[in-house]
């Protein structure tokens, strides 16, 4: 079987994505990588890189064939919406050239924000006679309308228009997200929807790395650690608020580790406020991230009151579970019914603050038995749904399936 994935961002960068092809790459015949020059989240090429040049790499089981992309730059919208177009064309021209003598059997779409980058795959589908998936992560156009910055209906309804054409047009849609189903089968009846979950490679929790960096502050305080994108979504303001009413409680400690949108803001929060009990540690490298978890007392994660979250399952949520750290959590929906159905940790509603606050506060006063309880909990919860290897064999049984292919 030779597969074909399509997807805007590709290591270096960080995404669910790269654990997929490395798996996905030992078992099946041929894979091949159509992707863009790795520019994310900082919107700066990454060194080696060249943003306006295509390039082919190969690693030991598959290859990458890279094309010209604008770069997201820096909180600018407009250039972030060129960022995202530049890589559809990309891709669907010169990607299309440069691996024109090829064929797939099956072409595997990325669907993250926003679902138009899978339409490449879609263009070479009719070349290549393959079958095409797509994995959806994000709804659209459920997840522009969330953010508030776009609230004209009729734009709305055309988005979901050319969202309906996507799928009707593929062969399988895979969900991250149980809740996902219903509001795509409000826009598709006629392609197959099957749950697919996230996971994360046990094999990069436990990967030693020769890497160092300080971890004093986790190790030294009680540490409530939240890691990944900060953003709108991510509702800081309920990480500020909690962090606040806490303050008094000195040996607790929040640290944040990643970038985002909101950042920026946050700090400057976090300065004015005077929370010395926030701790901005910038961006990891992914390979630094299990002394993070072992050194971490609980892992954070919020999300915003907004309808769209209720159906979401960040992918840190996972890695959270495989890490066997407990969970703290402000979230509604799918995400909050697998913290508590699994015993990993507490969490309250979105945006609770004071409940945040409450939990953080139990955690701390809780024996480390308690503690230690529930991030065994969480680990077994993670491999009895989220295993990774169990994950890519039925990735790979549906593409047989599709492609006709019996055992």
């Amino acid at each position: 079987m030779k597969v074909l994935i399509v997807t805007q961002y590709f290591w270096p960068e960080t995404f669910r994505i790269n654990e997929v092809v490395g798996s996905l790459a030992e078992k099946v015949e041929s894979l091949t990588v159509l992707t863009g020059q790795p520019n994310y989240p900082n919107g700066k090429t990454f060194p080696g890189y060249k943003a306006y040049q295509s390039q082919k790499e190969y690693r030991k089981n598959f290859k990458i064939q890279r094309v010209p992309i604008i770069t997201r730059g820096s909180k600018n919208p407009i250039r972030l919406c060129l960022n995202y177009l530049s890589y559809i064309v990309s891709a669907s021209i010169m990607g299309f050239y440069k691996l024109r003598k090829d064929h797939y059997d099956i072409i595997f779409c990325y669907g993250t924000s926003p679902i138009l980058q899978v339409i490449p795959g879609l263009i070479m589908r009719r070349y290549f006679g393959s079958k095409v998936v797509i994995y959806v992560q994000d709804l659209w156009p459920e997840s522009i309308a969330a953010t508030g910055y776009i609230k004209n209906k009729m734009f709305l309804n055309m988005v979901r228009s050319i969202v309906k054409l996507i799928y009707n047009a593929s062969d399988l849609i895979l969900i991250s997200s149980k809740s996902f189903k219903k509001p795509i089968q409000n826009i598709t009846s006629r392609t197959p929807i099957e749950y697919f979950p996230n996971s994360v490679d046990m094999a990069e929790l436990t990967r030693p790395t020769d890497m160092k960096v300080d971890l004093s502050i986790l190790k030294n305080n009680f540490s409530v650690v939240f890691t990944g994108n900060i953003g709108y979504a991510q509702s800081t303001e309920t990480i500020l608020k909690a962090a606040e009413a806490i303050r008094h409680i000195k040996d607790i400690i929040i640290v944040m580790i990643g970038e985002g949108s909101c950042l920026d803001s946050m700090k400057l929060k976090t300065k004015e406020k005077n929370l010395r009990n926030i701790h901005f540690m910038g961006q990891l490298d992914i390979e630094m991230m299990p002394k993070v978890y072992e050194a971490s007392n609980v892992l954070l994660a919020t999300l915003a009151d907004e309808e769209i979250y209720n159906y979401t399952v960040p992918q840190k949520i996972i890695t959270y579970l495989a890490s066997g750290r407990p969970i703290v959590a402000a979230m509604n929906g799918e995400t909050a019914s697998i913290i508590r159905e699994s015993k990993a940790g507490l969490c309250t509603k979105a945006e609770d603050w004071e409940g945040l606050a409450d939990n953080i506060r139990q955690l701390y006063e809780c024996s480390v038995d308690a503690r230690d309880e529930m991030g065994k909990q969480g680990s077994a919860y993670f491999l009895s749904r989220f295993e990774h290897s169990k994950l890519i064999l039925q990735l790979i049984g549906k593409f047989e399936k599709l492609i006709g292919v019996t055992k």
